[in-house]
C-alpha cells in the first residue's frame, strides 16, 4: 500500500496506478465500518469508485485537520464560553465576529496595526484560513448529484451567504490580522502576525490539530481551547471543519500487486481495526491532552464533533483550474461580486473537472 497526502495520491489515481477499493476482488476490506472512516468516503468517491481511503489506520488525517484554537484567558476576561455555544447548537460565525469584536482594542497608539505589536486581534492567521472558515458552512466548492458526481457550486446560495459572512470578518483589519494583509506568504518577518496568538493577544486562530504539538503551542503562556468551525446560521444541521489538503493522508493500493490482494487487505483492515481499539484513544489521551489541556475536560469533546463531522472537498484535492486558490483570489481582491467571479472560473473548472470524471469511468471500462 502507499500512504501520503491526498494531494499527491490523487494524481496517481487519475493515472490508473491504483485499485477501485470499491471494485477490488478478493478484498477484505468492510470500508462501511467506522474504523475506515466513511463520512470521508462519500466525499473523495467519483461515479461510486474509490481509490483513497483513510481512518484510524493513521494519525495524519486528523492531525492536518482545521479547527479554531482560541486564549481561554482572554474569554474569561471578557465572559466568553465558546465551548457552551457549540454544545447549544450555537457557535456561528455571526457570534464569533461579536466576540473578536468585543476583545480587539489598539495598544497605544490608537491604531490597529502589526508594527508596533502592542494590539490585541480578533483572530490573526493566513488568508487560506478564509478557505477553511467558509467550508464551516458545510459546503465544499463541489455538490454531488445522485450518480456520485461532482459539479461546480461555489455559486449556490449556501457557499456565497457563508463566503459573505467570512470575507467580512477576514478584511477587518480592526478585528483580523492576516499575515498576507501585511506582508507576503513566505516572508518570516511576518509569522510575529501568527506569533500575536501565542503571546495571548489574540482570541482566534484557526490551525490544524497537529498545531497542539508544536513548539511555539508548547511554550505559549496562555490557556488555550478547541473549537469546530464555526457554523453559518444555527439551523445548519451540523458543524463542519476541512482539513489540508496537502498534508491530509490518504491510503490507496497500487495495481502492481496482482498476487496477494486478500492478504495485503486482511492486514489493512487488522490494522485499522486494532489502531480504533488500541491508537486512537491513546492519541487523545497522550498527544492532544498536552498540559494546556490538563483543566480542559471540553477540548476533547471537541475533537470528537471536529472529526466526526469532517468533510473533505475534492476539488482542491484534484485542484481543478487552480480553485484552491479560488477564495484567495477573492480575498486579496477584496472582491465580494463571487457570483461574477464564479462566472469567469467556471467554464474552466469544469472542464479539469470533466478529466477526472472521464478517466475514472474510462479506468472503471476497462476493468
Amino acid at each position: 500500500m502507499i500512504a501520503n497526502g491526498s494531494t499527491v495520491i490523487a494524481p496517481l489515481t487519475v493515472e490508473g496506478y491504483c485499485y477501485d477499493l470499491y471494485n477490488l476482488e478478493n478484498s477484505y476490506l468492510h470500508l462501511e465500518e467506522e474504523w475506515w472512516d466513511p463520512v470521508t468516503q462519500k466525499d473523495m468517491s467519483i461515479a461510486n469508485h474509490l481509490y483513497m481511503v483513510t481512518g484510524d489506520i493513521m494519525l495524519l488525517d486528523d492531525q492536518f485537520t482545521y479547527a479554531m484554537f482560541f486564549n481561554k484567558d482572554l474569554a474569561a476576561v471578557y465572559n466568553l464560553n465558546p465551548y457552551q455555544l457549540v454544545y447549544d447548537d450555537a457557535w456561528t460565525m455571526d457570534i464569533m465576529y461579536e466576540m473578536m469584536k468585543k476583545v480587539a482594542h489598539p495598544g497605544g497608539d490608537g491604531l490597529m496595526d502589526v508594527e508596533n505589536g502592542d494590539d490585541t486581534w480578533g483572530m490573526v492567521g493566513v488568508a487560506f484560513d478564509t478557505y477553511q472558515l467558509i467550508m464551516g458552512g458545510g459546503n465544499a466548492q463541489i455538490t454531488k448529484d445522485q450518480d456520485d458526481l461532482p459539479r461546480f457550486a461555489m455559486a449556490d446560495e449556501a457557499n456565497v451567504n457563508s463566503f459573505l459572512s467570512i470575507i467580512d470578518i477576514v478584511t477587518d483589519r480592526s478585528r483580523t490580522a492576516f499575515k498576507e494583509t501585511y506582508y507576503s506568504w513566505s516572508s518570516k518577518e511576518g509569522e510575529k502576525v501568527k506569533d500575536f496568538f501565542f503571546n495571548g493577544q489574540a482570541l482566534f486562530y484557526p490551525l490544524t490539530i497537529d498545531g497542539v504539538s508544536s513548539d511555539k503551542m508548547r511554550n505559549a503562556d496562555i490557556h488555550y481551547g478547541i473549537l469546530p468551525m464555526p457554523k453559518y446560521n444555527e439551523s445548519q444541521d451540523s458543524y463542519a471543519s476541512t482539513i489540508n489538503p496537502y498534508h491530509f493522508f490518504v491510503m490507496a493500493i497500487p495495481i502492481n500487486n496482482t498476487d496477494n490482494i486478500d492478504k495485503i487487505t486482511f492486514c489493512l483492515e487488522a490494522m485499522a481495526y486494532l489502531a480504533k481499539e488500541s491508537v486512537t484513544g491513546k492519541y487523545y489521551e497522550l498527544t492532544l491532552k498536552l498540559k494546556r489541556f490538563a483543566d480542559d475536560d471540553d477540548s476533547p469533546e471537541m475533537l470528537d464533533i471536529i472529526f466526526r463531522n469532517r468533510i473533505v472537498d475534492i476539488s482542491v484535492i484534484f485542484n481543478w483550474d487552480d480553485c484552491i486558490q479560488y477564495y484567495n483570489n477573492m480575498f486579496f481582491g477584496n472582491n465580494k461580486g463571487i457570483a461574477s467571479y464564479c462566472d469567469t472560473v467556471i467554464n474552466a473548472f469544469t472542464a479539469d473537472m470533466q478529466k477526472t470524471i472521464d478517466a475514472y469511468q474510462r479506468l472503471a471500462e476497462e476493468g
